[in-house]
Formats: C-alpha cells, sequence, structure tokens
C-alpha cells in the first residue's frame, strides 16, 4: 500500500518519463529530417547545436521521483 508523497511522486515519475519519450520523438525527428523551422535549433557560426532541454530535465525530474518513491516508503 503506497502513502500519498508516493502516489504523487508515482504520477510526476509517469509525466515526466511520457514528456522526455515525446520530446526525444520530436528532437530526433527534426534532427532526422532537418526540418528548418525549428524551436529545438540554435543556430550560431553555421553550426547546428541541437539540444533538447525539456527532455533533460523530464528525465531528471522522473529520476528525482523514482528516487523519492523509494525513500519514502516506510512513511506514513
Amino acid at each position: 500500500i503506497m502513502n500519498n508523497i508516493q502516489k504523487i511522486l508515482l504520477m510526476v515519475f509517469f509525466m515526466s518519463i511520457t514528456i522526455f519519450i515525446i520530446t526525444g520523438y520530436i528532437f530526433y525527428s527534426q534532427v532526422r529530417f532537418e526540418f528548418e523551422p525549428s524551436i529545438w535549433k540554435y543556430h550560431k557560426d553555421y553550426v547546428d547545436i541541437n539540444t533538447n532541454w525539456l527532455g533533460i530535465i523530464a528525465f531528471g525530474n522522473s529520476i528525482a521521483s523514482l528516487v523519492g518513491f523509494f525513500l519514502f516508503k516506510d512513511k506514513k
């Protein structure tokens, strides 16, 4: 049986994993097909630097919520 904190952390985990998968799919489809109008690309001196910051934050958030899920295991 889970307590309220674990339920919230589990919801945050699944939301973050979903955001990570969606942004990863969008990011790699735009890199592969090289669409020019993109919010994910940063142009500087004719070098494309592509960074999926939203996906990185969502992945870190999912790991933090998973760790928190196990840390609050015995608290009621």
